[in-house]
């Protein structure tokens, strides 16, 4: 057909950003470790005296 594959935008763009993140990963690997603890009741509800925020986890894709 003579006409290139464009391919998905959305799967290019994560694609540069995880290449972007890998030498981060040990560190975003700690930060989700301490989302998941900051998620059980008794630590969220200590966080939330603190502040509005609230623990979100990555999500994998």
């Amino acid at each position: 057909m003579g006409i290139p594959l464009v391919g998905c935008a959305s799967y290019r763009l994560n694609l540069a950003v995880r290449t972007l993140l890998e030498p981060r990963e040990a560190d975003l690997e700690q930060v989700q470790s301490l989302m998941k603890r900051l998620r059980t009741l008794t630590q969220a509800a200590k966080l939330r005296l603190k502040t509005s925020l609230r623990p979100k986890l990555r999500q994998e894709t």
